[in-house]
């Protein structure tokens, strides 16, 4: 059942007795109904990402353009948008209930459009066209996102992004495609900026699969690091910490790659990634994968008096 109310309306009517992608927008009234029952944690590993830069493509090569787009998106209304107040705000590169996750770089890609503006001029973009955009020796500071729609990344979340940065000068287009050929494009790099997703695992090491430089795809490797992004001190600190067991020296690496990430801006995390779940209080005996919070029925048996 591709439609939310849809999902929720057969699970209250008992018509289902479970469902994944529990509506945000009913969490609610789940809550509230005691016939049912609500799960809604955060995945480990990686946040979600509204944004991934190709970091080889105009405008994000420049690092400065990264960290001011970043900054322009207003995490609260969009996890507002996408979650209806279920959703945790995020601008940093590791979940927080994540290993080796540092609460020190929490804040460094926080929202701030003055800020935005600011770096923004420091990069030369200081002039506007006749309908505000910034430009610079002729040329519109401007990107096209490629996104498909999906229950986790919704079209309005890529129209509330493109109005945050018309706020700072920045056009941003929106190119909505089928899923087969965002995948083409996503992995030949033909694209700007595309809409990324999360990558949840149960420990850091997800930042070497969407950031090590031996992540980038090649003609023989299909790598996550999409935008071909490149930091040497983050290569250094992530290589070793898959050499290492000592949990000291893993705070301390993955701690390195957490600051090296938050400067170079690789992409922009918006909110934590979600879980929700829904089902009867009929359901018995579920099972949850710690690591992604997902469900497993193996052992699972329906109490009829409860139903």
């Amino acid at each position: 059942m591709p439609e939310a109310m849809i999902r929720y309306s057969s699970l209250e009517s008992g018509q289902s007795d479970f469902t994944v992608d529990a509506p945000a927008q009913n969490a609610k009234a789940i809550r509230q109904n005691p016939d049912l029952h609500i799960r809604s944690l955060i995945r480990k590993g990686n946040p979600f990402r509204s944004l991934q830069f190709n970091t080889e493509k105009f405008p994000f090569q420049d690092v400065v353009v990264r960290r001011a787009v970043t900054k322009a998106v207003d995490r609260d209304g969009i996890a507002w948008i996408a979650g209806f107040g279920e959703y945790q705000p995020k601008s940093d590169f590791l979940a927080s209930n994540t290993r080796f996750y540092d609460p020190a770089y929490k804040d460094v890609l926080k929202y701030d459009v003055a800020e935005a503006n600011r770096l923004l001029d420091s990069a030369g973009w200081e002039q506007r066209d006749a309908e505000g955009y910034r430009v610079k020796n002729g040329r519109r500071l401007a990107a096209e996102l490629l996104t498909y729609e999906t229950g986790a990344y919704p079209s309005s979340i890529a129209v509330a992004i493109q109005a945050d940065l018309k706020k700072v000068g920045f056009q941003l287009t929106i190119d909505i495609a089928p899923l087969p050929q965002i995948l083409e494009k996503r992995y030949a790099g033909n694209f700007q900026v595309i809409a990324a997703g999360y990558w949840h695992t149960n420990t850091p090491d997800g930042l070497y699969i969407l950031y090590h430089s031996k992540s980038i795809s090649t003609p023989s490797f299909i790598g996550q690091n999409i935008g071909s992004f490149r930091d040497e001190p983050l290569d250094v600190a992530l290589s070793a910490a898959r050499q290492t067991t000592d949990p000291v020296e893993l705070q301390k690496l993955y701690s390195i790659a957490q600051q090296r990430l938050t400067e170079n801006v690789p992409a922009a995390p918006v909110y934590e990634s979600h879980v929700l779940v829904a089902y009867r209080n009929a359901v018995k005996g579920l099972i949850f994968d710690t690591s992604h919070n997902t469900p497993i029925f193996t052992t699972v048996w329906l109490d009829q008096e409860a139903k």
